[in-house]
């Protein structure tokens, strides 16, 4: 395994465990196959991921105790990094956040938290926290050692990103990024400022969900052969295009089976940052350019149309859905996100006002439609 430095005192793999796809006994999200996930989980630590990342939410709340439990049995605590998030999904309804880190720490049966984020935040969420003066509970957890760094975790615009890094002094934070999400969200822009503001990057999402993992398709297997890459999996040279940023501290992966771990494991001992050969990164442009190719919808992710829309919905977000469900045949996995926290697609009221301001001309309303009828379909 490879390590990289965070704060000139702590190696951290370049491989994290992500503990939100943990193996399951059922279809029952809360059902979590313990002697399969343990399996998981020390063959990660034998591997040297010594970074799991887990959450409140995760699991139904079962997340963090099974992970606690694993490491406590098998008394790794203390060698490896626990990286946690605090829930700030309904920031209306009152709520008190040292509680819930004091629950979270007796889930993990832990003192402290290694890395602590605060989940899933936006432009918006930010907004309410700073007039909830939630500066005083951030700086105080810092100083009471239940925490070591803090960061944050994002799902917004680059413009919400750059403001969040502005206006705190953060240890870190985690983007989704892989080679097809270089301009979504944070993207690129994203980690450039990140390093400009030497704030340190974990990637979650790097096989968009595992999307980019099975999809050596007959064209694609004979792509890769073009350019000498027939004996690496699609997953391998996807992790190696994020094990090639030096921004990166950390790449999640949630995997759930021993061979995903000693795979992924054998991909991260190998791949240094700057070190990407040419014919893969070839590969990818190449392979990025056949799945645009396909039906999907030409947005830009401009958000003209959002600032017009009346029911807030994030168009460009749909649109990714849409396009991502159509490139990677995966459209029974994305569903949910048609309902995401940013606006519902469904409640659009074909206004026409997105389309008016449209620099793509976009018939949006119709292709709102368009993206509900495949998704539901």
């Amino acid at each position: 395994m490879l390590y990289r430095k965070f704060k000139e005192n702590k190696d951290i793999s370049q491989l994290g465990f992500g503990a939100m796809r943990l193996p399951q006994n059922s279809a029952d999200h809360a059902d979590i196959d313990k002697k399969a996930a343990e399996e998981v989980i020390m063959c990660a630590y034998e591997n040297g991921v010594n970074y799991y990342d887990t959450a409140y939410v995760y699991h139904r709340g079962c997340s963090e105790i099974v992970l606690g439990e694993i490491l406590n049995n098998n008394h790794i605590r203390d060698k490896v990094y626990i990286a946690d998030k605090l829930p700030l999904f309904n920031l209306d309804e009152p709520m008190d956040p040292y509680a819930l880190l004091d629950e979270q720490l007796k889930r993990l049966g832990t003192d402290r938290i290694d890395f602590y984020l605060l989940h899933a935040m936006n432009g918006a969420k930010w907004d309410k926290l700073k007039k909830m003066d939630f500066y005083r509970f951030m700086d105080d957890v810092k100083k009471s050692g239940k925490i070591g760094a803090l960061g944050f975790s994002f799902h917004d615009y680059f413009e919400s990103y750059k403001t969040l890094l502005d206006e705190y002094d953060w240890d870190f934070n985690q983007i989704q990024f892989n080679f097809m999400d270089t301009e979504y969200q944070a993207g690129l822009k994203g980690l450039a400022y990140s390093a400009e503001k030497n704030v340190p990057v974990v990637i979650m999402e790097p096989l968009k969900g595992g999307q980019l993992a099975g999809i050596d398709d007959p064209k694609i297997i004979r792509m890769k052969e073009q350019y000498g890459l027939g004996d690496k999996t699609t997953a391998e040279i996807c992790f190696n295009f994020i094990f090639d940023r030096p921004e990166v501290l950390t790449v999640l992966s949630g995997m759930n089976t021993v061979r995903q771990v000693s795979e992924n494991a054998k991909t991260a001992s190998m791949m240094h940052a700057n070190a990407q050969p040419q014919n893969e990164k070839d590969f990818l442009n190449e392979l990025k350019a056949y799945f645009i190719s396909k039906d999907t919808i030409p947005c830009t992710a401009c958000k003209y149309c959002m600032d017009e829309c009346p029911k807030s919905i994030a168009i460009p977000e749909v649109f990714q859905v849409y396009n991502d469900s159509v490139m990677f045949e995966s459209k029974d996995k994305n569903k949910s996100f048609l309902q995401d926290f940013h606006g519902n697609a469904f409640d659009c009221i074909e206004c026409g006002n997105c389309a008016k301001v449209c620099p793509q001309n976009l018939d949006i309303p119709a292709l709102i439609k368009q993206t509900t009828n495949y998704m539901m379909g």
